[in-house]
């Protein structure tokens, strides 16, 4: 399990639900290139995309550096939650 480091938000809660789209870059804790080892990077994007899938979310966009990674991401309904998911899966 990798530790996403977590900053503050200035944006309220409320603002990441429903059908928004959100932009989230997710660091690794103490900048360890995790994701450039192949396998690694294998193994977590089919997970982030079983996770977009289980959260209702869609991601336009997610973009894999050595040691973070950006992410465009977009609930499908307003039940939607992208901070919840975000926070809930810090395993990414």
């Amino acid at each position: 399990m990798f530790i996403i480091q977590e900053r503050r938000r200035r944006l309220s809660p409320a603002l990441y639900r429903g059908a928004v789209a959100v932009s989230f870059t997710a660091c690794i804790k103490g900048r360890i290139p995790v994701f450039s080892d192949m396998e690694v990077f294998n193994a977590l994007s089919h997970i982030f995309v079983e996770t977009l899938n289980r959260w209702d979310c869609d991601a336009h966009i997610f973009l894999f550096m050595p040691d973070h990674c950006h992410l465009l991401i977009q609930g499908k309904t307003d039940d939607s939650d992208l901070l919840g998911l975000m926070m809930a899966e810090r395993f990414l």
